[in-house]
């Protein structure tokens, strides 16, 4: 059994606990990746789910949810927290090992360049971590006019700029708003994915990107 599915509440042999950022009292993440929920005075290990590459797990404050990436989660309880555009890369290329010992600082950029690189990694591996980390505009988009006609385009085009789209601003929280702006900086999900996340149109997670729908 891989760790991450390991929901026994019995601690393994070195393991070692520390409260989540922000979460003090309420979730605890060990230094092997697993997180542990302190809520309502019983403690479970949740189960974790996968986003791409990467694991990822929702977490409640104040009747909020939030996604939380787990790499990055296991660096800033057991390191220190991530200085501003630096993520938790993995050292070994590995994204399901996310043991503390695996996890090191790295610039976003240079991240971003060592995963396109991907001097280890399948040429399968290299599309799916292509499609996590790009960020197309217009008509460099990979779905950028596929399978619509000549007519679709041009409402496409009308309808997904700014507040002329139908979705813009619409039912979007400023906290929301500030969390979309901390997943376009992360740079692991695709305006498409960070659109299903939250439920919204992807013209608005871009309008949201360009400034010109702000918190």
């Amino acid at each position: 059994m891989a760790i991450f599915e390991n929901l026994d509440l019995q601690d393994l042999e070195n393991e070692i606990w520390k409260d989540i950022l922000d979460y003090e009292g309420d979730y605890q993440v060990s230094n092997f990746g697993r997180i542990k929920s302190l809520k309502f005075r019983k403690e479970r290990i949740l189960k974790q789910n996968k986003n791409g590459e990467y694991f990822f797990i929702d977490l409640w404050k104040n009747g909020e949810k939030k996604f939380k990436l787990v790499h990055r989660l296991v660096y800033e309880a057991h390191i220190g927290k991530l200085e501003e555009g630096y993520d938790a890369h993995h050292i070994n290329g590995d994204e399901e090992d996310n043991f503390v010992e695996n996890l090191e600082s790295k610039e976003h950029s240079k991240h971003l360049r060592d995963h396109n690189i991907g001097k280890h990694f399948s040429e399968e591996h290299k599309k799916k971590l292509s499609k996590n980390h790009a960020n197309f505009k217009g008509e460099n988009h990979y779905f950028y006019g596929k399978h619509h006609s000549e007519k679709t385009k041009i409402k496409i085009s009308r309808y997904k700029k700014g507040e002329n789209n139908p979705n813009y601003g619409k039912g979007i929280s400023n906290q929301k708003i500030i969390d979309i702006q901390s997943d376009i900086k992360e740079g692991i999900l695709t305006q498409i994915e960070i659109s299903k996340k939250y439920n919204i149109s992807q013209s608005t997670v871009s309008n949201i990107k360009n400034n010109k729908l702000r918190s």
